[in-house]
């Protein structure tokens, strides 16, 4: 019989967020379910992060470490924890109280490896503006291949409840990822495990008021093209699932069409059709 209390440990990266910081700790410390290891792990900050941490005492495990972005800080907190569900929690975005208690509830009573819930998308003040309702559950591998670049778990690295035993199996964070190292992550996760959500709305998600620059697109593209290049290794792997060259074809030519229609929105055309053309480079990756 699972325990119906087991311990939940939630893993903090931050880096210079000291402002939003002290937030997001007390949003887990505020949560109806008690049950709660809290490991916060800085990447080397300049601002106050480390006094707003250390304000919370005994009740977080304070990890203070070289900076070396925010996958090498999630894989060290998950290295540090010791419960039987994992949760990470980005510093500027913040919990409603009873999503912890929800998601146990629905890990324990269900075979699913992952739960996640919806999301209320705020200003930088954290005023709603709109939400995101989940979509996806069960089998949700396929689902990706079928949505590069998609989020099929939303906002996963703030939302997501993980079975132990799956975040152990499924390894480390891409380090080499940025924007898209959540992306890759649940890939990973919906490999090995069925999803379930909960429709209630858990999580509010900070949007910050610098908008994204062309540079930023097109450093967001780079960095979803490492992951899809990422996905295209996994799926020539003689140990997973065999994938033909015609599949492995329409999983880049997918995300290709989806980077340069956020090109051509955004009014660059060249770039655009810069990104259009690599689909013929598929038979070279």
């Amino acid at each position: 019989m699972r325990d119906a209390n087991p311990l939940v440990s939630v893993i903090i990266p931050n880096y210079n967020y000291g402002h939003f910081l002290g937030q997001a700790i007390e949003s887990v410390l505020n949560q109806t379910y008690k049950n709660i290891q809290l490991i916060v792990v800085d990447n080397q900050s300049t601002d106050n992060s480390i006094d707003v941490a250390k304000k919370f005492g005994a009740n977080l495990t304070l990890i203070q470490k070289p900076h070396g972005g925010v996958s090498s800080a999630r894989n060290l907190g998950f290295a540090q924890t010791t419960g039987e569900y994992i949760c990470f929690l980005d510093s500027d975005d913040t919990w409603l109280p009873d999503k912890l208690a929800t998601q146990v509830q629905a890990l324990v009573s269900s075979s699913a490896g992952v739960v996640y819930s919806g999301v209320n998308l705020c200003d930088q003040d954290m005023k709603k503006e709109e939400v995101l309702v989940p979509k996806y559950r069960g089998k949700c591998s396929e689902l990706y291949r079928k949505y590069p670049s998609s989020a099929i778990i939303l906002l996963g690295c703030s939302n997501a409840m993980i079975r132990r035993e799956i975040a152990a199996a499924v390894g480390d964070f891409n380090i080499s990822l940025h924007h898209s190292a959540d992306w890759d992550y649940f890939r990973r996760v919906c490999d090995l495990t069925d999803v379930e959500y909960l429709s209630d709305l858990h999580v509010n998600y900070r949007r910050h008021l610098t908008s994204m620059s062309s540079g930023s697109l097109l450093e967001f593209n780079r960095d979803n093209e490492l992951a899809i290049r990422e996905f295209l290794r996994d799926m020539r792997n003689p140990q997973m699932p065999k994938y033909t060259t015609l599949e492995q074809f329409g999983l880049w030519a997918r995300f290709q069409f989806i980077a340069t229609k956020s090109l051509l929105k955004a009014g660059l055309i060249p770039d655009a059709f810069k990104r259009l053309w690599k689909i013929f480079l598929f038979p070279l990756i």
